[in-house]
Order: structure tokens, then C-alpha cells, then sequence
């Protein structure tokens, strides 16, 4: 029912019955190798892999669910490829065309405007990789596009996002949605991007 609260219906989606694999992209979490501010064609060759290898197995992939980056990234999965006929948006990004607001320190936005990159954090199991960020990069990021129009309707999306996300608005959704008319819009009252409250 809409008239349920957000957590619940994601607790009552969650307990249904089915197997799930979950998966780190390359340079994130547990996963081997380097990641990058603009590496989303990377990424779907991840998941386009990850898929491919689970159907090699006899599996049958209802279901992508991604979060952040990762929803771009399930959606661009979807815009090409039409054999996962459910796709979850989890707090994604529609437009990339300018750098998320506060996402940098002004010292951080200083030192790319004068060597032309800046190390955003270190990541890794040991904190040993530098995540570097490139003037080059946030050009290419601001060119990155979901392909909306060329999503079947036969792939069914869901989208969900908190009216509090302090990192992707809350209006990113609603831009997706007009360009996907058949697809669901769950926003989670006062919910964060991390889903807090």
C-alpha cells in the first residue's frame, strides 16, 4: 500500500524469498584494482560480468539493485541490455553536469584549479590507494547520461529516494521518472542518502 511507511515496505521487499549476490565494483571494498570519479563504463562491464557469470550458473537474475553510483550505473545496464527485467534505483544521480555541492573542501577545489587534481580521500582495506580526482574527470562525468529513452518498457523500475538526501536531491528522482513513465517512485519521508533519518 502507498499509504505505508518507506522503512516498512522496504523491510516487507527485503523478506521476500529469493537468493541475492552482492558485489563490490573494481577498487571498492573487498574488490582488487583502482576506481575513479568517472569510471561508470568500468563499472558496467563489472556488472554486465557479474550477470553474465551468474546466468552461466543457472541462475536467473530478476533483479539489479543499485545505490548512488551504482543506481547510474543499473540503469545504464538497463538502457543497453534488456535481459534483467526489474532494476532498482537506490538514491541515483540524473544530472552529473556540476560537481555535487559540498561534496569538495574549498581547499580541495583550490588545489585542482591550480595543479589540475587533488586527492579526494584514501580507500582500501589499509587506507593504501589514493582516490584522486582530475579536472579531466569532472569534464568527462559532466557528460555522463542515462540513456532513458532506449529502456524498454518491459524493464520495470523502481525508484527510491529519501526527501532528506543531503548528497542527491530528492528532485533527481522525480527527473528520471518523467523520462521513464511506467516506472514506480517511492520517496522515503525525512529518509537521507544513506537511508537515516
Amino acid at each position: 500500500s502507498s499509504a505505508l511507511p518507506w522503512t516498512i515496505k522496504i523491510r516487507n521487499l527485503l523478506s521476500l524469498k529469493f537468493n541475492t549476490f552482492s558485489f563490490d565494483f573494481q577498487g571498492n571494498g573487498e574488490s582488487e584494482g583502482t576506481t575513479s570519479y568517472c569510471n561508470y563504463e568500468e563499472e558496467l562491464s563489472n556488472l554486465r560480468g557479474v550477470v553474465d557469470y551468474l546466468q552461466s550458473e543457472n541462475y536467473i537474475v530478476a533483479c539489479i539493485l543499485g545505490y548512488s553510483k551504482s543506481a547510474t550505473v543499473a540503469l545504464m545496464f538497463a538502457s543497453r541490455y534488456f535481459d534483467v527485467p526489474l532494476i532498482i534505483d537506490l538514491s541515483g544521480r540524473f544530472d552529473h553536469s556540476g560537481s555535487p555541492e559540498g561534496r569538495f573542501t574549498h581547499e580541495q577545489l583550490e588545489e585542482l584549479k591550480d595543479k589540475g587534481q587533488f586527492v579526494w580521500m584514501r580507500y582500501g582495506q589499509n587506507k593504501e590507494k589514493e582516490y584522486i580526482i582530475t579536472q579531466q574527470e569532472i569534464e568527462e562525468r559532466s557528460k555522463i547520461r542515462v540513456e532513458t529513452e532506449k529502456i524498454p518498457d518491459s524493464i520495470q523500475i523502481l525508484i527510491v529516494h529519501g526527501s532528506a538526501d543531503d548528497v542527491v536531491p530528492v528532485g533527481e528522482a522525480y527527473e528520471y521518472s518523467k523520462r521513464l513513465p511506467s516506472s514506480k517512485v517511492m520517496i522515503g519521508d525525512g529518509a537521507r542518502h544513506t537511508f537515516s533519518s
